[in-house]
């Protein structure tokens, strides 16, 4: 619909031209450069609006959210509440209400939480040096298994030794659980869940199988002054 509301205006306005060249060529001309720098001057100072409308455009061709989505674009996360040719309005999660150029969103990653059906929980942990990394990954898993609610088998929860810290040999446990069709809410409802029961439960775990998770420690030495 709207190609062929262009083509036809393009025609009308082509058909326009020839018929006044035709009827007073010389000031015509002059008319046309007056009008083509007039033109160039206004086209250059709505050259942005121009841009968030192909923009707007091409974002409601693609479809990558929709209005009611939670996304996160150009620095803002919040709830989709309208998608226009110019801009796109969002309701933050703080409460604010923003109009965002098409053109910014076009351009930026965009992060549709709506969209996904599972999400990757991702914990943080450090064990003494001296612990046995293979049943330190076993006891982690294990735990993980049986104690969070929904987590998937497929993928697996996975544990990666990533780096020495100052006083610990630091690990991170990886797993997915099923968000399905929940809402956003409820969705990130069920991460902070899932995140809370896994840190609880390999605590519990750690200090029932006397795995120790050391504090970064300090020794201070004090020298005595020496008097004159």
């Amino acid at each position: 619909v709207l190609l062929e509301m262009l083509t036809r205006w393009g025609i009308l306005a082509l058909g326009i031209v020839l018929a006044l060249e035709q009827l007073a060529p010389g000031r015509f001309s002059s008319l046309i450069a007056g009008l083509g720098i007039a033109g160039f001057t206004i086209g250059f100072a709505l050259q942005d609006v121009a841009k968030n409308f192909i923009a707007g455009i091409l974002l409601l061709i693609q479809q990558p959210f929709e209005i009611g989505d939670e996304i996160d674009v150009a620095g803002f996360l919040g709830t989709v509440l309208d998608i226009s040719l110019r801009a796109t309005e969002m309701r933050t999660r703080d409460g604010r209400r923003v109009f965002i150029p098409n053109g910014d969103i076009f351009v930026s990653p965009i992060v549709n939480f709506s969209r996904a059906l599972r999400r990757r929980i991702e914990i943080s942990i450090g064990v003494a040096p001296d612990s046995d990394l293979d049943r330190v990954a076993r006891v982690t898993l294990d735990t993980i298994a049986k104690n969070v609610s929904g987590v998937l088998a497929d993928p697996a929860p996975q544990v990666v030794f990533s780096h020495f810290g100052e006083s610990s040999i630091d690990f991170k446990v990886f797993y997915w659980i099923d968000t399905g069709e929940a809402g956003v809410l409820q969705a990130e409802a069920g991460v902070l869940q899932a995140q809370d029961e896994g840190v609880r439960a390999i605590k519990e775990a750690f200090e029932d199988q006397a795995i120790e998770m050391p504090y970064p420690t300090r020794t201070i030495l004090m020298a005595e002054g020496t008097r004159s």
